[in-house]
C-alpha cells in the first residue's frame, strides 16, 4: 500500500513538473507585456476623387466620376504595445509613422493611431506565430507642387481659388484605417528579441479644405483619397 502511495505520488511530482516545463516553453503567456518597435516599406496604389485635368473638363461631364490612380512606396515606422490577456489571445495599442513618394512624384505622410487584438496560434519557448487586426485613425498630409498657376491663383479642380505664390499646396486629411496581419516574434533571450511582420493596410481619407502658403481655404467640392498599401515591417521586441 505505501509503495502504490509512493508510486502515485511520484507520477504526480513528474506531471506537475513536465507541466510547468511545458509552460515555461511558451514564448507568450498570459500577462506578458510586449513592446515592438522597428521600421519597414510599403508598396500599393492610392486615387483620389478627381484630378487637375478636371478643371478644364467639368463643362462636358460631371468630375465626380473621374478617379486619379497612383503608385506610391513607403518608408513605415511602427511602434505597438501588447498586453497578453491569455495564452492565446492579446489587446494593444498600435501607432505607426509612414512617408510616401507617389508616382506623380507628389508626397504624402501619415499618422496612425489604432487598437488592436491579436491571436497566437502558435508559441514555442523562443518563437512565436500571431494574426492581428488593427483598427484605428489616421492623419495624413497630401502635398502637390510645381502647379500651373494663373496670375497668383491656381484653379483647384474642385472649382475653388487658391491663391498661391509658391505653386503648391498641402490637403491635410484624416480618416479611418484597418490593418489586417500576419507576424512573428523570435527570441535571443528571455525578454529580447526581434519581429516581422506583414500586413495591408486600408486607409481612407477626406477633407474639405486646402492650405497654401496664403493661408487656408475651403474646397467647393470635398477631397477623397484612398491609400491601400502592402506592409512590411520588422525591428526589435521587448517583453516584460
Amino acid at each position: 500500500m505505501k509503495k502504490g502511495i509512493s508510486a502515485l505520488g511520484l507520477l504526480l511530482l513528474l506531471f506537475s513538473s513536465s507541466s510547468s516545463f511545458a509552460q515555461s516553453e511558451e514564448a507568450y503567456q498570459k500577462n506578458d507585456f510586449i513592446i515592438n518597435g522597428g521600421f519597414g516599406v510599403g508598396f500599393g496604389y492610392s486615387y483620389q476623387n478627381y484630378t487637375r485635368d478636371d478643371f478644364y473638363n467639368n463643362y462636358y461631364g460631371d468630375y465626380n466620376y473621374n478617379f486619379s490612380v497612383h503608385y506610391s512606396v513607403a518608408a513605415l515606422f511602427p511602434l505597438t504595445a501588447e498586453y497578453a490577456i491569455s495564452n492565446k489571445f492579446g489587446l494593444g495599442l498600435a501607432y505607426q509613422r509612414g512617408s510616401y513618394i507617389n508616382s506623380d512624384s507628389h508626397k504624402s505622410s501619415n499618422n496612425n493611431f489604432g487598437v488592436f487584438g491579436a491571436l497566437h496560434f502558435m508559441s514555442r519557448r523562443k518563437i512565436e506565430l500571431y494574426t492581428r487586426l488593427i483598427l484605428g485613425y489616421s492623419f495624413l498630409e497630401y502635398s502637390e507642387g510645381d502647379l500651373d498657376t494663373d496670375y497668383g491663383v491656381y484653379h483647384d479642380p474642385s472649382d475653388s481659388y487658391i491663391p498661391t505664390t509658391n505653386n503648391s499646396f498641402v490637403f491635410k486629411m484624416k480618416g479611418a484605417y484597418a490593418k489586417p496581419s500576419f507576424g512573428m516574434r523570435l527570441y535571443f533571450t528571455e525578454h529580447l528579441g526581434m519581429f516581422a511582420d506583414i500586413g495591408v493596410g486600408v486607409y481612407s481619407y477626406k477633407t474639405n479644405k486646402v492650405e497654401s502658403d496664403q493661408g487656408t481655404y475651403d474646397l467647393n467640392k470635398g477631397f477623397r483619397y484612398v491609400l491601400i498599401n502592402g506592409e512590411l515591417t520588422t525591428g526589435l521586441a521587448v517583453k516584460f
